[in-house]
């Protein structure tokens, strides 16, 4: 959608990768992340065809550190940041369907009931 952004063709770019991201926090519900980064260390090793695993060497070696690192907690203000945010997204449908209701009662133009 809308190709001629740049924001949207970097996220077209990051679909992937995060879709492999996804898929490993599911896999590491159900079995033990260092047994799913050995699997990903054999697959990368393999020399298997690019098709096969959809992301190339550099991104699985990034998703075998954050399967083997330990999660970093957000620190206070990125999570202020991240209930603002949502709340903003949460509210901006709200605040667009009344932006009509809101300029008529600030141009004094309400309709008699």
């Amino acid at each position: 959608m809308l190709p001629f952004l740049p924001l949207m063709r970097d996220a077209e770019q990051q679909v992937a990768p995060l879709v492999e991201l996804h898929a490993d926090d599911a896999a590491t519900r159900a079995c033990d992340p260092r047994l799913l980064a050995t699997a990903l260390v054999l697959l990368a090793t393999a020399g298997s065809p690019a098709s096969a695993v959809a992301t190339g060497a550099t991104g699985s070696v990034q998703r075998i550190h954050r399967l083997l690192g330990p999660a970093e907690p957000l620190g206070r203000a990125r999570r202020q940041l991240l209930r603002a945010t949502a709340a903003a997204l949460a509210l901006t449908p709200v605040l667009l369907a009344l932006t009509p209701a809101l300029a008529a009662l600030a141009l004094g133009r309400i309709p008699a009931a």
